[in-house]
């Protein structure tokens, strides 16, 4: 879903809000800075409150940062960029804090000896979840194509 998200408004804010790709990119230096922290704060904070309450709050910041940004596209504002950056790095933040209880409570719940399955399977969500906005990339990169369908797909086999 993240992914996802962060396609849609890097689209969003270069198209709609005319912002260049450099001024996108370091519109979302704040999102990716708030991401590494929850991880370190879910990494420091498991132990202390356990995996269920971290994910729970987790889930609490990404419905909120979600909301969010649903308000702040159906209410115009005029810092735009500046609510949806916030939105969005809230919804980084709690996701963030849910990865990283996610993975803890994964590997915590299996056998050592079975821990590289545990982890490789994780890591096949992960970049299933990773693939899927390069595929909505794909399919409107190829609704744009003029040409046929079958050279659209051709070379961009993921």
């Amino acid at each position: 879903m993240f992914y996802g998200l962060i396609f849609i408004f890097s689209l969003f804010l270069q198209r709609h809000e005319g912002l260049s790709p450099l001024a996108t990119g370091l519109a979302f230096l704040p999102v990716t800075v708030l991401i590494m922290a929850s991880d370190l704060a879910a990494g420091r904070t498991i132990g202390r409150f356990g995996t269920q309450r971290v994910g729970a709050v987790g889930v609490l910041l990404t419905g909120a940062g979600c909301w969010g940004m649903f308000v702040i596209m159906s209410v115009h504002i005029a810092a735009l960029v500046v609510a949806l950056v916030a939105a969005l790095s809230v919804t980084g933040f709690g996701i963030g804090l849910i990865v990283t209880a996610l993975t803890s409570a994964l590997l915590g719940s299996v056998d050592k000896s079975r821990s590289g399955i545990a982890s490789g399977t994780l890591t096949a969500f992960l970049v299933g979840s990773a693939r899927s906005p390069a595929r909505t990339r794909q399919d409107l990169l190829c609704d744009q194509l003029s040409a046929g369908a079958m050279s659209c797909w051709a070379p961009l086999r993921l």
